[in-house]
């Protein structure tokens, strides 16, 4: 969020850009489009997904995401007495985006949040991904591997009163299957039924 160069600068909004030129386009071709959209994202992009919904909820009609680490962005400020910045969490939101983390809204999207019981790839441990004191806070205060971290945000979103569909996968690892690609259509399917 603090990358400054004209390519990387804020891929959240580069991003809504870009649904705002498809809407354009598919309008001008007389074809109706949602003001909301579906995301979905597997590992990396399965973060970004996350992230984006925090910041932009008023955008999701419906996410799905899987293949995350275990790491889900939190909704809220500390955690054991610890200050959870984003990426981890929201108690810099207002610093970072002008504005406060809606809650309600975020609480209001349907969610399909799914992981492979043996999914082991951890990106939390590498610089890629989070610095030193990040990695400190997820691993101290989350879990030290992919699904401790997994429960972990389980239990913290539920306790937040945010109820998504958890899922996890018997023998899977960081892959997706038919099964589980056929279950993210069938929610987002059932999602287009909703007004």
């Amino acid at each position: 969020m603090l990358e400054k160069s004209p390519g990387l600068k804020r891929l959240d909004v580069q991003l809504l850009e870009m649904i705002s030129d498809a809407k354009s386009i598919l309008t001008a071709m007389n074809i109706l489009v949602d003001q909301k959209v579906f995301m979905s994202g597997f590992s990396a992009s399965a973060t970004f997904a996350n992230r984006f919904s925090f910041i932009h909820p008023e955008k999701i009609k419906a996410l799905a995401i899987g293949g995350f680490n275990g790491e889900l962005m939190l909704p809220r400020s500390e955690l054991n007495g610890v200050t959870l910045n984003y990426p981890i969490g929201i108690n810099d939101f207002p610093e970072l985006f002008g504005k406060k983390f809606d809650s309600d809204t975020y609480k209001s999207i349907p969610q399909y949040i799914y992981m492979g019981k043996l999914d082991d790839n951890d990106a939390v441990q590498f610089d890629d991904a989070y610095d030193d004191n990040e990695r400190k806070i997820i691993n101290d205060n989350i879990g030290r591997n992919v699904q401790e971290r997994y429960l972990e945000c389980q239990k913290i979103y539920q306790e937040n009163n945010i109820t998504p569909i958890f899922k996890t996968y018997e023998n899977i690892g960081h892959w997706t299957t038919s099964e589980m690609n056929l279950a993210v259509i069938k929610f987002f399917s059932g999602q287009m039924q909703e007004k």
